[in-house]
């Protein structure tokens, strides 16, 4: 009997679970950041409004994410989000298509017919947010599991930006290393541009923020 009991009340924790990952939520703070793991310290991507509606499909750690599992992870902070809605609040946020009628404007010339004349509909449309994030976001997000990232992170992050935008580095290359790996003297990381060859091997003094290649 205690049994039958126990694995009753579990289902129905798993099913109450499930049903508040699916739900429709609202933002219910003034601005509220999105991030690309379910932490304070993970790369912000963009930023939702009070009243913005999203679709919640996991709950982890007091962290909802609102994209799609074939998509790139967005995630925001559970606190700032509430299943209730207000019709002024949903005025705001969906798409909609307000068409204006106003009262005919007649126009009368004498010995010819009435002209009937109204202005063309307004469509006003939100701005989307994209679906997806930039390539520079996913970058920072790569470069955050860097060595000794929290001391150098100002740097870290410069430097790879530049390297990403003169297309001396990809995407690819930091993912590869997990960002910038230490070298024993504590004051050179290094991470490999192109194949893991010891000409493709960049440095960058932490001290300086200066990048350069040795010569073997």
């Amino acid at each position: 009997m205690f049994t039958k009991l126990l694995i009753s009340l579990l289902s129905l924790s798993t099913f109450t679970a499930h049903t508040l990952a699916s739900d429709t939520h609202y933002v219910n703070t003034k601005t509220l950041k999105v991030r690309l793991a379910p932490t304070s310290k993970s790369a912000h991507l963009y930023s939702l409004y009070k009243g913005h509606k999203v679709k919640v499909y996991e709950i982890k750690n007091s962290w909802a994410r609102i994209s799609e599992y074939t998509k790139t992870a967005q995630w925001v902070h559970e606190d700032y989000l509430t299943q209730l809605d207000s019709a002024k609040t949903k005025k705001k946020i969906e798409k909609v298509q307000v068409i204006e009628k106003p009262i005919p404007v007649i126009e009368k010339k004498p010995k010819e017919k009435t002209i009937v004349k109204e202005p063309e509909p307004q469509t006003i449309i939100e701005e989307d947010i994209p679906e997806d994030i930039s390539m520079e976001a996913m970058l920072l997000e790569t470069i955050s599991k860097s060595d000794d990232y929290e001391r150098y992170k100002s740097t870290f992050t410069s430097v790879s930006q530049r390297l990403f935008k003169n297309e001396t580095c990809r995407l690819k290359d930091f993912k590869r290393s997990n960002g910038w790996m230490e070298i024993s003297d504590g004051e050179l990381y290094f991470i490999y541009c192109g194949k893991i060859k010891k000409q493709n091997k960049i440095f960058l003094n932490v001290s300086t923020g200066e990048t350069f290649k040795k010569t073997y």
